[in-house]
């Protein structure tokens, strides 16, 4: 199926099958980085140190890169920056301040994320079609790290603890 919508006076089309592709938020925390990074997944990039990183269980065909149509993941309308790719558990963190419990987690359109500001981001969570999710383990505990190294530290230990989980799962 597409999806338009006319916005001031632009059209926008992009693709929605009717699943969000996101099957469980398995795991998620917000984070204290005490060394800021960039969120370059925006038209206008900018400096962030906190955020929450979260651990789904994703449809895979939904994981892998694309040259030129690689599906974008949101939380709400913030575009999450995915830190692994060919994998059923996403592990990805999103800037600012969510509620991954009432969120709607969604695979969007294949847009670049930094093309997509506030007004397509609203545009595509309205056309997500996404249903609710079963949520594990959230809890409101920071983690403070030191930088983005320890970030993704920390979503590569999450990755392969999930990846063993899911292999182990009837």
């Amino acid at each position: 199926m597409t999806g338009f919508l006319a916005v001031i006076g632009i059209t926008m089309a992009f693709a929605t099958d009717g699943a969000s592709g996101v099957q469980e938020v398995r795991w998620a925390r917000p984070f204290r980085l005490e060394r800021a990074l960039m969120y370059r997944h925006t038209p206008e990039p900018r400096a962030i140190r906190e955020g929450w990183i979260l651990e789904l269980l994703v449809d895979p065909a939904r994981m892998v890169p694309h040259p030129i149509a690689t599906p974008t993941l949101f939380v709400d309308t913030t575009v999450a920056v995915r830190t692994a790719w060919r994998t059923p558990c996403a592990v990805v963190w999103v800037p600012g301040d969510v509620d991954p419990a009432r969120a709607t987690v969604f695979f969007g359109s294949t847009e670049l994320p930094e093309r997509i500001d506030a007004t397509r981001a609203a545009a595509e969570l309205s056309a997500a079609e996404a249903r609710p999710v079963p949520v594990g383990d959230v809890s409101r505990d920071v983690l403070v790290l030191t930088d983005a190294n320890a970030l993704y530290a920390l979503a590569g230990e999450r990755r392969r603890e999930c990846e063993g989980a899911t292999a182990t799962s009837p």
